[in-house]
């Protein structure tokens, strides 16, 4: 795909989504249901103790407190936030409701001299994704964060479980984006309408 229209694809689906989050009584119906299958994953997921989300910008769907609900149930559970350094893979750190946070690159918050925690699972925000053949594919802003950070996991002995959030409307065909060879399949897509996952990954574990 032409640069410049891959770019219109990602400005297109941003304003989209903006405008969806303008009417806040829609979307907050949009965000519980996607909670309810978050948590049939983490049911699914029953070894899962520590996870990586993210802090949403730009009308990206909010899974902070079904998370923070979950990590409440169990001790020994921890949630981590990204942090970014320009050009490099993310590094996850504790977090907690009352962790003090910084403004981090683009002043997304960033949690404020907390340890490097190895995530379990990984939640990543889509601005798009694509799914066929029982896999998906995660289209992000195009800094190549979470591909770097993937990519550099996909390498360890047990990699953490790689699981996109996004909207139902927002999957793309393979017309609208083509995937790159440094995108990193994702484990699986969660939107409010479903839960899917890559053939040949079983999710009870």
């Amino acid at each position: 795909m032409n640069p410049n229209n891959i770019q219109q694809l990602r400005k297109e689906l941003l304003e989209q989504r903006q405008f969806l989050a303008h009417d806040t009584t829609l979307y907050s119906s949009i965000v519980l249901q996607i909670h309810e299958h978050v948590l049939i994953a983490l049911n699914a997921f029953a070894h899962i103790q520590t996870i990586a989300l993210y802090w949403p910008i730009r009308g990206e769907p909010d899974i902070r407190s079904v998370l923070m609900d979950w990590c409440g149930q169990n001790p020994k559970r921890r949630l981590a936030l990204p942090i970014t350094k320009k050009n490099q893979p993310l590094t996850f750190h504790e977090w907690a409701f009352d962790t003090e946070m910084k403004p981090g690159l683009a002043n997304i918050p960033e949690p404020f001299q907390t340890p490097v925690i190895e995530p379990d699972l990984i939640f990543a925000p889509c601005l798009g994704w694509q799914g066929f053949d029982q896999r998906f594919w995660r289209l992000g802003y195009g800094g190549g964060y979470y591909d770097r950070s993937f990519a550099d996991y996909a390498l360890v002995a047990n990699p953490p479980i790689f699981l996109g959030i996004s909207l139902e409307e927002f999957q793309l065909s393979p017309v609208q984006w083509q995937t790159q060879p440094h995108d990193i399949a994702l484990d699986g897509i969660i939107t409010e309408k479903n839960s899917r996952y890559s053939k040949g990954f079983l999710p009870h574990q």
